[in-house]
């Protein structure tokens, strides 16, 4: 290292902290709205304090979030993360803190291991450091570190992969590159698989350049320690490959062969959810395609990545058949700043003529705008790169070249992260709510039942929050999920969706779901949230109600349901029967149960269509005919999805959203239910509806009487002797007064194994979505035991790997000496 090295990397740090503090201002964390607070913060918070309880690293059921799923389904978020396992040694560093501080760390890390990289391309030092600050300065780069994490956090341990391949074509050693992949997939699954496309074609670009030629063996040579890779990393892989197969979210867009062919540039450019690169680099990509010189290898390079950058079917591949859209690309941006040092290395050793300049130019402007690409930025982009291209070649001083591209890369840098809106102090703050938190912490070491919690405060920034180990709730937001859960939460019970994504099940105002989910404390800051809850403690703001007849998570019952008899029936009879008896795919007899609370609601105001448009968001009060005392007023009607804009209609506080048409994330909400109670009886609905056009049909209203005391006192009780998160396991007793059913609220799962009386017993999908399973008549032993599928499977092929992996550096070791 001489003395420029030591200058351009400080100039790094300097340079990539003063992007960040410009960014961020006063009184904010590093981090985005939603997303960061939501997922990127509470999900590594509650691995690690499920590590302080347990010990494990690997734990393998989540049963405080989402009613209790799979862990793998929250891999994504950073389960074996190194990064998020460092945390587990500062258990005195607030999460939020941590991720913030780490994430910065790592985007000064991207910015100083590629100076490295770029160095050892034999590049000189400014277009070493210019390249590290273009790759700094592209749209995804600094913005995803606070926004999806994930999306960036591999990047030093990919630059240190590229490291490992030059070792590997040099040294003829793999064990740098293969301790480096392995990072990259615990760090970013996801983002793996593109990660080790680019790992390839870097690896193919510098083999045909040293040897001129490929190669079976050459080939085989960057295979191996992929695979070494994998295998060591599959006691993460297998676990999450099963859970994603089986849970994932979202449904899958359809395209015409000709959106699948025609390049999208628009998935290149700028934007932060793409590589983000700007005009240079597809000049300097065109360059070298139209370079007279016979360098195939720079050929080579720049041609794959133009055409698996620009591909809509290669986005689709990647993106696992959801949908088009180039974020999948970003490990390919350190290769785009390669291409670009090419073609400037090439510019300073004169190697570029104007005319394959201008040819370039030209061939890229008229090529990317009849593919349908129109945005004028793109255009005056290309004139400046091309233009300060030129007049170096002229007067040969780089900084008329590096000024003005640095100059638009920044320009874009701050364009992409102004436009978002940062988590403040005072955000978090709100988010954590201390009066919240100090209620949660007393009853629960007041009553150390078992029960499940809810917090109202913030549904979306909280959804996934677990304050303690002996906190247990229903919200989730995640990218997977347990579907059955989900399909219940959404379409079986009738809850409001008050969000614009599919995949946020955060929350829901339903005190009738709260209380069949086993929910006994709920914290809000509203006074009255139904009588089916009552208040019993406030500190600030904040109230403390409880529902001293919620459901138990665990019961047993002979009343039992057939479930074919249960998929005729329509709602809101099918709440009388999930609340009086077990849904059960078996051949019995359905068990009679009484309909008489249930009251159609007559009126002569009521319509059968409703068809209207409001310029503004606007609000009614309507006066019922007879006020609804005791009882619930069920609410249901289809709004048809005929909008651009997300509209939605709030009924008494109580809200339902439907999302506009074309939003990938669609929430498929177009039946609103509404299930409203009060501690007073309703006299009046308060209807606000938001913007937009509206078709309202099969308006259907009633009341509903409710005894859960009655419910409850007919099931069979499930006492509980022994509760190991550790183990994953509950152990307990039944005593079942006839032959029957026990069901659970824990999302049915093939990773569950019961055993009764010391013998394994079969496992059932219950009430549409939750485990249960048989029992005969008498007192009964109970363990319900959560294995994650495929994790055996996982940790014994990763050991495999890394007896291979210690194979290899003692084999290589031995050749060197």
């Amino acid at each position: 290292m001489n003395d420029k090295d030591k200058v351009n990397l400080s100039i790094i740090i300097v340079v990539g902290l003063l992007f960040v503090a410009t960014i961020l201002g006063k009184n904010h964390l590093f981090g985005s709205q939603i997303d960061w607070l939501t997922q990127h913060v509470v999900f590594p918070d509650y691995f690690r304090q499920l590590f302080y309880e347990t010990g494990n690293f690997i734990p393998n059921f989540a049963s405080h979030i989402g009613g209790g799923q799979n862990v793998f389904n929250f891999s994504y978020y950073g389960l074996l993360n190194p990064f998020i396992l460092l945390s587990y040694c500062f258990p005195f560093v607030e999460m939020a803190y941590y991720i913030g501080f780490i994430s910065i760390t790592l985007y000064l890390l991207t910015g100083l291991m590629s100076y490295w990289w770029f160095r050892a391309q034999s590049f000189h030092e400014l277009l070493s450091l210019f390249l590290s600050l273009m790759l700094m300065m592209l749209a995804p780069i600094l913005y995803h570190s606070h926004h999806h994490i994930m999306f960036v956090s591999y990047l030093p341990f990919l630059i240190l992969a590229f490291i490992g391949v030059d070792w590997l074509i040099k040294h003829n050693q793999c064990w740098l590159l293969v301790l480096s992949t392995f990072l990259i997939i615990m760090t970013s699954y996801y983002y793996s698989v593109c990660a080790i496309i680019a790992i390839g074609i870097y690896y193919l670009y510098k083999y045909i350049k040293e040897y001129r030629r490929i190669s079976v063996l050459g080939i085989w040579k960057i295979i191996q320690p992929m695979i070494i890779s994998i295998f060591m990393s599959a006691v993460l892989l297998l676990p999450t490959y099963y859970a994603i197969k089986l849970n994932r979210s979202g449904s899958k867009s359809s395209y015409t062969w000709e959106e699948l062919l025609i390049p999208r540039f628009d998935e290149l450019l700028y934007k932060p959810f793409s590589v983000g690169i700007t005009a240079v680099f597809l000049l300097a990509i065109t360059a070298l395609l139209f370079n007279r010189q016979k360098d195939f290898y720079n050929k080579f390079l720049a041609a794959v990545i133009l055409i698996g950058s620009t591909s809509p079917f290669i986005m689709l591949i990647l993106n696992g058949g959801m949908y088009i859209r180039g974020k999948a690309l970003i490990p390919l941006a350190p290769i785009f700043c390669l291409i670009l040092g090419i073609f400037i290395d090439k510019l300073q050793k004169k190697e570029l003529n104007s005319l394959t300049l201008a040819i370039s130019f030209a061939v890229m402007n008229g090529f990317i705008y009849l593919t349908g690409y129109t945005e004028m930025i793109f255009y005056i982009d290309s004139l400046i790169a091309v233009a300060a291209v030129l007049v170096y070649k002229r007067i040969n001083r780089l900084a008329v070249l590096f000024v003005p591209i640095l100059l638009l890369a920044g320009m874009q840098l701050f364009a992409v992260n102004e436009e978002e809106s940062y988590v403040s102090v005072d955000d978090y703050k709100e988010a954590r709510n201390e009066q919240a938190e100090s209620l949660i912490a007393e009853t629960i070491e007041e009553d150390n039942g078992y029960y499940r919690f809810s917090n109202a405060i913030n549904k979306l920034a909280v959804a996934n929050q677990v304050y303690g180990t002996s906190y247990y709730g229903t919200s989730i937001y995640s990218s997977v999920g347990n579907t059955y859960y989900s399909d219940f939460y959404k379409h079986t019970f009738g809850n409001n969706l008050n969000y614009r994504n599919i995949l946020m099940n955060a929350g829901t105002d339903n005190t009738l779901f709260h209380s069949y989910m086993g929910v006994k404390y709920i914290v809000s800051k509203k006074d009255d949230i139904g009588f089916l809850y009552e208040k019993i403690a406030s500190e600030g703001d904040v109230n403390l109600f409880v529902n001293e007849n919620a459901f138990p998570m665990i019961y047993g019952s002979s009343k039992l349901t057939n479930e074919s008899d249960f998929d005729r029936m329509s709602y809101p009879d099918t709440l009388n029967y999930l609340l009086n008896t077990i849904i059960v795919d078996d051949d019995v007899q359905t068990a009679d149960v009484s309909t008489k609370n249930l009251k159609v609601y007559e009126s002569d105001k009521l319509k059968d269509v409703y068809e209207f448009e409001a310029e503004e968001t606007t609000t009614y009060k309507i006066e019922l005919d007879e006020p609804v005392n005791g009882q619930l007023l069920l609410i249901q009607f289809d709004n048809e999805a005929v909008n651009r804009i997300d509209t939605s209609i709030t009924i008494n506080g109580m809200k339902n959203k439907l999302t506009a048409q074309k939003w990938r994330y669609h929430n498929q909400n177009n039946s609103f239910e509404y299930v409203l109670s009060g501690e007073e009886s309703i006299e009046d609905l308060k209807i606000t509806v938001t913007k937009g056009r509206y078709r309202i049909t099969n308006l259907k209203i009633y009341t509903m009487e409710i005894d859960l005391q009655k419910s409850i006192d007919e099931l069979d009780e499930f006492k509980i002797t022994e509760l190991n998160h550790g183990k994953s396991t509950i152990k307990g007793t039944i005593t079942m007064s006839s032959a029957g059913y026990v069901a659970t609220s824990y999302p049915f799962d093939k990773g569950f194994t019961v055993y009764a009386d010391g013998k394994e017993i079969e496992v059932e999908k219950v009430n549409t979505a939750f485990l249960g399973f048989k029992l005969s008549e008498g007192e009964h032993e109970v363990k319900i035991v959560y294995h994650s599928p495929l994790l055996k499977e996982g940790a014994i092929a990763s050991a495999i790997g890394l007896l291979l992996f210690i194979f290899i550096i003692a084999f290589e070791r031995k050749r060197g000496a």
